[in-house]
């Protein structure tokens, strides 16, 4: 259940933590991550605070209003998650004739890919070798386990960039990995291309369909009339 719920809201343990720290109901709560924003409640929303944000910006458009920075706590957010799942549980018990542990076993090595491509994305943003994450390329080092699971996954999709590719086997030296996550790593890299005027990933097809600034995709979904709604 915990699985479940962090794939279906991803930011419900966030969102969670930002309603167990105890402020007083005045005081605009940030989540912060290598200095930047992650999330922050509806009161620094209103003065202008976004997620990607630097924290010095932030505290600039806070600074007539009493908040205060939480440092994103992994440990924290599992146990919230994890009570979020027993109360779950308690309104919908049947949902447990639905266990598929070989799925749960699957996706679970999907998400632990997803962190650690996740902490490298951080360490490029926080040295300001991007500015977003799909501004990046990753090459992902995996194995042969988590390989099988990312069969028919989109490595890109999964991981918010503009592309990446996935190799087994062994990693070289100087890639990124998590000392909790073995048989993972990470070696970041830029995407090639311009950005997409809609979409925003930076992709080599940008400019060479009939509309300049797209790629192929949203090129033939604004010709085919559906806009930018998508």
């Amino acid at each position: 259940m915990s699985l479940w719920l962090c794939l279906r809201f991803e930011l419900l343990p966030l969102e969670a933590l930002l309603t167990q720290q105890g402020q007083p109901e005045d005081t605009a709560v940030i989540i912060a991550a290598q200095r930047r924003v992650l999330i922050c409640d509806e009161r620094a929303s209103l003065c202008g605070v976004l997620p990607e944000q630097s924290i010095s910006t932030a505290q600039a458009l806070l600074v007539d209003t009493q908040h205060c920075v939480i440092e994103r706590s992994r440990e924290t957010e599992e146990a919230l998650l994890e009570q979020l799942s027993i109360w779950a549980y308690g309104l919908s018990p049947h949902l447990q004739r639905w266990r598929d542990d070989a799925l749960a076993e699957k996706w679970e090595k999907i998400r632990s890919l997803r962190r650690v491509v996740t902490g490298a994305l951080e360490i490029e943003r926080a040295e300001k070798r991007i500015g977003s994450s799909l501004q990046a390329a990753p090459t992902v080092y995996a194995d042969s386990l988590t390989v099988a699971a990312m069969d028919g996954i989109d490595l890109a999709e999964i991981s918010i960039t503009s592309a990446a590719e996935l190799i087994e086997g062994a990693a070289p030296e100087d890639s990124f990995s998590l000392p909790d996550i073995e048989g993972i790593a990470v070696v970041p890299g830029l995407a090639e291309g311009k950005k997409c005027a809609r979409c925003w990933q930076v992709l080599p097809d940008v400019g060479t369909y009939d509309h300049i600034d797209l790629c192929a995709r949203c090129s033939d979904t604004v010709k085919n009339g559906k806009g930018f709604a998508e």
